[in-house]
């Protein structure tokens, strides 16, 4: 395909990585299901909990039922958490670069470069993943492109804030004699507004911490639940007869859990980089903060009575 046709897609294709965490969570589920044996799983497939009122359908609560399920989701969010880091890793790159870049052509054009000259040396110099849009952009006008058609051909594939920030360049080559001028002031303009940015996340991040520590508390008070509903049913032994079981309670523990640490994670990434597909990350991260310490408590709790 002509340079000219093919767009430069810097952002990684989500299905792709959904694709990724379907084999993923296929692959380790198969696995799990051949260590812990199909007949054991039909045998707790009985086992079931109500979380809600009728006409809500009751969810599996046997013990190696729910580690199936939790290792399939696991699995899942671990793809969807590497897309996230790449998408919020790559934007921070183009906010850092951009800047560079801006700055970098506005001293071209104060040692008395022309704009399409500036350009010519900038397409040999490194600005990570803005390479390929300068580099495009340099092609272009010397295939007779005119500036305008190279510049909106070339930045269509970068993201919306990126594209924002570039237009400088453009509107540079339009201003003719202030050149100079205007691209200085709005370069100065948009560094600061990164650097209040980069304030702006670092002061977020304090949020996200209260998440994971009322994400942590969770799992602790989850773990205390399932130890003490132990200890009274031991204690109560055959007189008293519990509402719900130890493994409903631990698999309600787990459905609440799961949700709670998901929509805690894609909020955490809303607040820190504005998109809720970054916090996917952290929705991994806080899944496994919570689950692993359930599922491990609740295991111990069957190897002690077996």
């Amino acid at each position: 395909m002509p340079l000219e046709q093919r767009g430069a897609r810097l952002e990684p294709r989500p299905v792709r990585y959904i694709v990724y965490g379907a084999i993923a969570a296929a692959a380790s589920t198969g696995l799990l299901v051949a260590l812990i044996g199909p007949r054991r799983l039909a045998a707790e497939a009985s086992i079931s909990v109500a979380i809600a009122p009728p006409p809500t359908p009751r969810l599996p609560a046997g013990f190696h039922v729910i580690l199936v399920i939790a290792v399939a989701i696991g699995s899942f969010l671990a793809a969807l958490g590497l897309y996230s880091r790449r998408v919020a890793n790559l934007y921070r790159a183009l906010d850092e670069y951009a800047v560079t870049m801006v700055m970098e052509f506005l001293a071209l054009l104060r040692s008395g470069y022309s704009v399409t000259e500036a350009i010519s040396v900038m397409a040999e110099r490194d600005y990570g993943p803005l390479n390929g849009f300068v580099r495009r952009l340099d092609t272009l006008m010397r295939r007779n492109y005119t500036f305008e058609e190279a510049f909106d051909e070339s930045v269509k594939d970068l993201p919306r804030h990126t594209r924002v920030f570039l237009v400088t360049i453009r509107d540079a080559y339009d201003a003719g004699g202030r050149a100079i001028e205007f691209a200085g002031s709005l370069s100065s303009v948009m560094a600061s507004i990164n650097a209040l940015e980069d304030l702006r996340r670092s002061s977020l991040k304090g949020y996200t911490y209260i998440i994971a520590v009322s994400i942590t508390m969770l799992a602790i008070v989850g773990l205390a639940t399932l130890y003490l509903l132990g200890a009274l049913s031991h204690a109560a032994g055959s007189l008293v007869r519990p509402v719900f079981s130890r493994d409903e309670v631990a698999a309600m523990l787990f459905y609440i859990s799961l949700w709670v640490s998901i929509f805690s994670g894609l909020v955490a990434g809303k607040l820190i980089t504005g998109t809720v597909k970054a916090g996917f990350w952290h929705a991994f991260l806080y899944y496994l903060a919570t689950i692993a310490p359930l599922l491990g408590g609740w295991y111990h709790l069957i190897s002690t009575a077996s």
